[in-house]
């Protein structure tokens, strides 16, 4: 019988839904906490029609972004109307942008009446409007004037995103735990094999109860390797996360071509490296601010999305790596078929 992998999704690190029943609970929760925040609209009214308390630690604008981030549409209204800036930055963003990546539509929707520019580039030439125009607040910007009409192409690959994003958030097998996960374009097993300096015929082909048994006792790193039904490429599987910088084994596997590996921690946000033609050309962690490395994949696979149900930053890590490699892990292939065991000595030459 195959040995249980930790356990099964929904048991633990599941989402929290608020029943029927506790939802004017919730909303008292949400005005204390809106409150505590100094975002409560009546409380703004009184301090600032008073001419403002010299004590309080946020100016206007600090308070505008604030109510963006937190979704407080009244808060931002009064804000607004006490002479906020619409397009003030704050870490180099502006409320709109800050409010569309949470997915507050109130929020939005209150900042566009305001006059906030819903084109004005932000980070790599990317506003907050063509953000939203590709996800669930773009009938708020679609009339809008200057608004750009998206060519058939673009909304194909971004469907075809959000569709392999949605596919491995579907997982059932929970993961994010200090597991490893790895894409490798173009290769068989064998090539990846001889990539990594060792012998295809000293590499057994396992299941998952053996594997189970030898990974912790293997002297180096103990990777399950295979290729994935109909694929060009292999998948990697690893119970120890990967290190980091591990080049070792990328540089070598992406000589020629692309790998793209995936690092979870129990403490630390999950952390992507993209490697091509032997050179690591980006390497980052998931919950990272977009900025102008950030790849168009990455763009493509909402990466910079922080709204509420948004997919794990595994789930992003996996679709990124399919999409730039060409790999593509089925659920129950990666944890269940036989795949090939790789003992690979720690940091080689």
């Amino acid at each position: 019988m195959a040995v249980p992998w930790k356990c099964q999704r929904g048991m633990i690190g599941s989402s929290y839904s608020v029943r029927a029943d506790a939802q004017g609970d919730q909303v008292s929760r949400n005005t204390e906490h809106l409150a505590a925040r100094g975002l409560d609209p009546d409380a703004i009214r009184r301090r600032l029609s008073q001419g403002g308390d010299r004590s309080y630690p946020r100016s206007k604008n600090e308070d505008l972004h604030e109510a963006a981030y937190e979704g407080a549409s009244q808060a931002i209204d009064v804000l607004v109307e006490y002479g906020a800036d619409v397009e003030s930055l704050v870490w180099e963003e502006t409320p709109l942008w800050v409010a569309v990546r949470r997915g507050h539509r109130a929020a939005v929707a209150a900042l566009l009446r305001a006059g906030a520019d819903p084109w004005r580039p932000i980070v790599a030439g990317r506003s907050a409007g063509a953000l939203a125009l590709t996800g669930p607040l773009a009938d708020l910007f679609t009339g809008l004037p200057a608004a750009p009409v998206l060519d058939s192409g673009s909304v194909r690959r971004q469907a075809e995103a959000d569709a392999l994003v949605a596919r491995y958030d579907n997982w059932d097998t929970y993961c994010g735990d200090g597991e490893g996960f790895a894409f490798v374009a173009d290769v068989d097993e064998d090539e990846a094999i001889r990539r990594l300096g060792l012998d295809p015929a000293s590499c057994p082909l396992l299941d998952e109860d053996e594997y189970h048994e030898i990974w912790s006792e293997a002297d180096g790193d103990a990777l399950w390797l295979g290729q994935p039904p109909g694929g060009t490429g292999v998948a990697l599987f690893t119970m120890v996360s990967f290190d980091p910088g591990s080049d070792h084994l990328w540089r070598p596997l992406s000589s020629p071509g692309s790998a793209v590996c995936i690092s979870t921690n129990m403490v630390a946000p999950t952390t992507v490296e993209v490697w091509r033609d032997g050179t690591c050309i980006r390497d980052f962690q998931t919950m990272s601010e977009p900025d102008n490395d950030t790849l168009a994949e990455e763009w493509l696979c909402r990466f910079y999305d922080r709204s509420d149900g948004s997919a794990s930053t595994l789930a992003l890590g996996q679709a990124l790596g399919t999409l730039l490699t060409g790999v593509d892990m089925d659920e129950d292939w990666l944890f269940h078929a036989p795949k090939r065991l790789l003992v690979v000595p720690g940091n080689m030459p």
